[in-house]
C-alpha cells in the first residue's frame, strides 16, 4: 500500500535546493567563496595563486597549500589573515584557522 501524494504538483527547484543535504552543500559552497575571495583579497598577489580554504568546520577554518614554504609563510600571519576572515564575514563564527599542506590541492 502506498501513500497518497499530499499534492500533484512537481516541487520547484528553488525549494528542492533549500531543503536537506542538497541545500547544507551549497550554502557550505557559498561560505567557501565568500572566505576565499576575502583571502585572496588580503594576501600578496606572489601568495594567492598557491593556496585557498580547502574547508570550514564549526569555528575552524582549514587553508590548505602544495607547498610548504607557503605553509610556513601562512602560518606565521596567521593571525592576521582570521582577523580578516572574521571581518569579512562576522556572522561566520570563525575562531581558529588551521593551515594544511596536501599535495593534491
Amino acid at each position: 500500500q502506498t501513500k497518497e501524494l499530499k499534492s500533484k504538483d512537481p516541487l520547484k527547484i528553488e525549494q528542492l535546493m533549500k531543503k536537506g543535504r542538497i541545500g547544507q552543500l551549497l550554502s557550505k559552497i557559498n561560505i567557501l567563496k565568500e572566505l576565499n575571495s576575502a583571502l585572496y583579497n588580503f594576501l600578496s598577489p606572489e601568495i594567492r595563486p598557491h593556496c585557498q580554504i580547502i574547508n570550514v568546520d564549526f569555528n575552524t577554518a582549514v587553508l590548505g597549500t602544495r607547498n610548504s614554504q607557503i605553509a610556513n609563510t601562512l602560518f606565521y600571519r596567521q593571525n592576521d589573515i582570521l582577523t580578516a576572515l572574521q571581518s569579512a564575514m562576522p556572522g561566520s563564527n570563525l575562531l581558529n584557522l588551521r593551515i594544511r599542506v596536501s599535495p593534491r590541492l
